[in-house]
């Protein structure tokens, strides 16, 4: 944050799966503010509350186009799921939102889910086995994220990612969720 004020059109701050109140509080974020700064963390004031009102502002994605080639890749920290199909869809969530993990109620808190919690199928899984299918290619259940099922996390593959590119003429998304022991992993031939 220190890096966006300082350098404000050359820093872009995204949002990902972690800057959500209940993440926070569950993974330490809490704990630390209430004994660094010996704060109520529930308190609305707190440093812990405005901190995760500023992340219900961030943007949820962002495309980076080079105009001399036309390319167009779109940065998101998840992915696509099973309900992002257009790139008007990100953009049409408004904003500030709370993620409300376990009560998936809305189509815009589904669109949400699946940009902050969504993964790529892995490697060499079968795509054809245990998928559901879905208007715009096929999906998986996410049992990593979402062992119980409660949130309708998803994986989606090759097919659903190439009908979405085509779709949106983008040439690739640039995401964050996962570890890369290497530093970057490839999907779908890069």
């Amino acid at each position: 944050m220190a890096l966006k004020l300082r350098y404000p059109k050359q820093i872009f701050l995204l949002r990902g799966n972690h800057e959500d109140k209940s993440v926070n509080k569950y993974l330490g974020f809490g704990d630390e503010c209430a004994k660094r700064l010996d704060e109520d963390i529930n308190a609305p004031g707190s440093v812990f509350s405005k901190i995760n009102e500023m992340f219900e502002y961030l943007p949820l994605a962002a495309i980076i186009a080079d105009k001399s080639t036309q390319n167009k890749v779109l940065c998101m920290h998840g992915g696509i799921g099973s309900t992002v199909n257009k790139i008007e869809d990100i953009e049409k969530i408004q904003r500030p939102i709370a993620v409300n993990l376990g009560d998936i109620t809305t189509t815009e808190q589904q669109l949400l889910i699946d940009i902050l919690w969504s993964d790529p199928m892995e490697s060499g899984e079968d795509e054809t086995v245990g998928t559901m299918s879905s208007a715009t290619g096929d999906i998986a259940p996410n049992v990593t994220r979402d062992p119980q099922g409660v949130n309708n996390i998803t994986k989606f593959g090759v097919g659903r990612l190439e009908k979405f590119l085509k779709a949106n003429a983008v040439s690739m998304i640039l995401r964050s969720h996962q570890v890369c022991s290497e530093g970057l992993d490839r999907f779908a031939q890069g």
